[in-house]
């Protein structure tokens, strides 16, 4: 399905233009802070999201939902791993990840949500600044 109002396609086109990190509705509400209303923001991104354009997901408890396009990644198919320090999220396709998550699953009985499973620390670029 198409999604055709202007405040819509602008929106998808900032997706589009970032698709290589998740986006919250803060940042774009700062980014269109001049051309699209706050309400009009989340309404927008609740519409795309009911459309399949866009998915939301969840980072951690009490953290803001995150959005990205549906057709980037494949989120439900891998875990995540974010920067403490610079927020920066990084899609992890690891198979030593699926093994552990296959072992919590054949003993212990639970099934992993990769998702929504993120792991916390600092990545290279922070560690590197760091030095």
């Amino acid at each position: 399905m198409k999604y055709t109002t202007k405040q819509g396609k602008l929106l998808i086109e900032y997706f589009e233009n970032n698709n290589d990190r998740h986006i919250t509705a803060s940042e774009l509400i700062e980014h269109f802070k001049d051309s699209i209303a706050k309400a009009t923001v989340y309404r927008q991104l609740e519409k795309l999201c009911d459309a399949g354009i866009i998915r939301k997901y969840t980072i951690g408890i009490g953290k803001e939902n995150c959005f990205q396009l549906n057709e980037t990644q494949h989120c439900e198919m891998h875990f995540h791993l974010m920067c403490n320090e610079c927020k920066k999220i990084i899609h992890l396709e690891c198979k030593a990840l699926n093994e552990i998550s296959s072992h919590i699953c054949e003993e212990h009985g639970f099934e992993l949500d990769s998702s929504k499973t993120v792991l916390y620390g600092k990545c290279s670029d922070c560690q590197n600044k760091a030095k």
